[in-house]
Parts: structure tokens; sequence; C-alpha cells
């Protein structure tokens, strides 16, 4: 995207399938890269090549983690839920910015 600063759109609940939905459409025809930033572990590995979980202030990235499944990908399938389990019982204080060892590693 070029020019990022005028490209940011805040979704709500109601918003965020359309949004998502023309986000993915945009990567297909572009290829482009973009940075989507969302509280919702599920809608990030299921849009994300490459997830970041970012501390609380300052916002350093605490853990990297790459997703490697095929595309399409539904936030509610069974490959999604099963990498957000793993990732939430190797890191569990990851939601709340509390995980303490990946803090350390970085």
């Amino acid at each position: 995207m070029r020019s990022p600063a005028r490209c940011r759109v805040a979704c709500s609940a109601v918003s965020r399938w359309p949004v998502r939905s023309m986000l993915i459409t945009l990567w297909q025809r572009r290829r482009a890269t973009v940075l989507f930033v969302t509280h919702d572990l599920r809608e990030a590995l299921s849009l994300a090549d490459r997830v970041c979980f970012l501390s609380a202030s300052p916002g350093r990235i605490v853990l990297e983690h790459r997703v490697e499944l095929p595309r399409p990908r539904d936030p509610q399938s069974a490959e999604i839920g099963k990498l957000y389990e793993e990732l939430l019982s190797c890191h569990p204080g990851l939601l709340a910015g509390l995980d303490g060892a990946a803090q350390d590693a970085a």
C-alpha cells in the first residue's frame, strides 16, 4: 500500500467481515504487503502469513509466529483452532500481554 497513513480503517463488529473480504481480495489481486492490526487472534491467524504479538507500552514484538496453513483460511476451522490453542498453551499470558518468557527472549 502506497500511503499507509491514508489507508487506516477502524472496524466495528458489523463492518469487520466486509473489510476482511476486501482485504483478501486486495491481497489476491496485488500481493501487496499489508499491516493489519487486530485483537482477535483467530482473525489474525486466518489472514496473516506472520503474526506478531506486541507488549504494552513501549510496544515491542514479544513473539512472532509464521502461519503456514494453506489459503483460503476460515477463522472457525479446526486448523485455526488447533494453532490458536497451541499458541495459548505455550504462551498463556499472550493475550493479556503478560508473557514474561517471550519478553525476556526479546
